[in-house]
């Protein structure tokens, strides 16, 4: 477990279970919340859901990836409906969750050879 805010941290998570386990499936579904009024909700906690949600996916993928295409295995990212329905008391969700659907085909397709 990790802070996935930090991708150092995420790196090391990924190096330490791969050398003592291997990987062949990572989850990233790290989230936050934060129910009020948005009219009472700082800028901080906005940092904090995209720093989470958006970053921590994106570094979770980042990190995975060399590992995950060694071994052939899985990368799976999980959003959260929150996001696109947006619940009133729930502002600093709606921002990330939607750019956390990063795609993992997007993310897995390698670069066309170069003629």
């Amino acid at each position: 477990m990790c802070d996935v805010r930090n991708r150092t941290a995420v790196g090391e998570m990924m190096r330490e279970s791969h050398e003592r386990d291997g990987l062949e499936i990572v989850v990233a579904n790290a989230g936050v919340i934060q129910v009020a009024p948005v009219e009472t909700i700082g800028s901080k906690e906005f940092t904090d859901a995209v720093d989470t949600m958006f970053y921590g996916t994106l570094h979770t993928s980042l990190e995975a990836l060399p590992y995950l295409r060694g071994s052939r295995g899985r990368l799976a990212l999980i959003g959260s409906v929150s996001g696109l329905l947006g619940a009133p008391a729930c502002c600093p969700i709606r921002v990330p969750k939607p750019r956390s659907v990063l795609s993992p085909r997007g993310c897995t397709q390698r670069r066309p050879p170069q003629a």
